[in-house]
């Protein structure tokens, strides 16, 4: 727990069908904990200030990110912070992010292989390192991964996908995550890595707590 905040920020990090929506909802039932995955109206004059902040990087996207997106993700990692702090302020104890900071570092490493977009990039990491007590990387193998994708109910990107150009995204999006990851770890992050395959729900939230207290006892050390 972070005495400057008055309480813990963590992120949920993963591929597609890793299994972060199950281990969010898990956390959200717990008590003093908000889970933020869209933003709430009172997020709004954070994310214009962060999204003013981010210029030009918000406005020069990669040719093929539609942009929109690309303006909407610059302004989301920007604005962690003063989202978490927003979620405190209202009483949260934990403010869990699905698709937050990290997530969104993700979403933008095209940016690590431009001259002026690199600093920008490595500077939110060196941010949303010292914003998070915990960054929860839950993961499978590939395989297990694609059937959960396949088999579940709402719409994603990869619908369209033959099963070897699935299994190929997802590939990807695991290589990308933990290079994050990595990232984030070298700045100072505590990186928990879950493999959902091998652990129940309520072991994996059981794990979170523990890796929560332990940062909390030696901050308090």
């Amino acid at each position: 727990m972070n005495a400057r905040r008055g309480g813990a920020v963590v992120e949920l990090l993963g591929a597609p069908g890793a299994g972060k929506s199950g281990l969010a909802d898990a956390l959200a039932a717990l008590d003093g904990v908000t889970v933020v995955k869209d933003h709430s109206r009172g997020d709004l004059s954070a994310l214009a200030w962060s999204m003013a902040r981010s210029w030009p990087v918000a406005v020069a996207p990669p040719p093929d990110v539609d942009r929109r997106r690309w303006v909407s993700w610059a302004a989301r990692v920007t604005a962690a912070q003063h989202v978490a702090r927003n979620r405190m302020s209202q009483g949260a104890r934990t403010v869990v992010f699905d698709q937050g900071a990290a997530y969104t570092l993700v979403r933008m490493m095209q940016l690590r292989d431009r001259p002026h977009g690199s600093a920008w990039w490595t500077q939110r990491c060196v941010e949303t390192a010292s914003l998070l007590d915990l960054l929860v990387i839950v993961d499978a193998d590939t395989a297990t991964l694609a059937n959960r994708v396949r088999g579940r109910r709402k719409q994603h990107v990869t619908d369209e996908l033959d099963n070897e150009s699935l299994r190929a995204y997802l590939d990807s999006e695991r290589r990308h995550v933990h290079r994050v990851a990595d990232a984030l770890a070298r700045e100072g992050a505590e990186v928990l890595r879950l493999i959902t395959t091998e652990l129940t729900v309520e072991q994996q939230v059981g794990l979170v707590r523990q890796a929560l207290r332990q940062r909390a006892h030696q901050a308090a050390g």
